[in-house]
């Protein structure tokens, strides 16, 4: 199994991803996350690397959508301030649910540093179990 140092922040990044034409790809050699948009794909004069190349790189898909909302869902049971779980339940509800949600959330620095926490731990074990799949060992930093 290949051990690779992955930044797990770029990986949140593209495990919730909601852009339309971005897409994130796992370089197998350097354990870089790359973001790649739908138009410098296209343009074959630009890109030099092929990223249909799995033998070096793997397409991140992020999470269904429900998925998604699922994690702040779950994180919302450890909110105790009543308050704030009713705005970020009601930002669930809303169209940009995820977007409205970080917005929401980063006005209460506590509960956005124990958000962030909770999200790592989720993600980081969601990454392990999909690199495992693919063969990899990560080690994130």
């Amino acid at each position: 199994m290949r051990k690779l140092c992955v930044e797990l922040a770029d990986l949140i990044e593209a495990f919730e991803s909601e852009a339309e034409g971005i897409f994130y790809y796992l370089d197998r050699l350097n354990g870089e996350v790359i973001k790649v948009s739908e138009d410098y794909c296209a343009d074959e004069t630009i890109s030099q690397i092929d990223y249909n190349d799995p033998e070096r790189f793997v397409k991140i898909d992020p999470l269904p959508p429900e998925e998604v909302l699922k994690i702040r869902e779950n994180f919302l049971k450890s909110v105790e301030d009543e308050g704030i779980r009713d705005r970020l339940e009601e930002a669930l509800m809303h169209r940009g649910p995820i977007r409205k949600f970080a917005e929401i959330i980063e006005q209460y620095d506590e509960c956005c540093q124990k958000w962030k926490q909770f999200q790592r731990q989720i993600i980081k074990s969601y990454a392990q179990k999909w690199a495992g799949s693919l063969d990899l060992a990560v080690e994130f930093i």
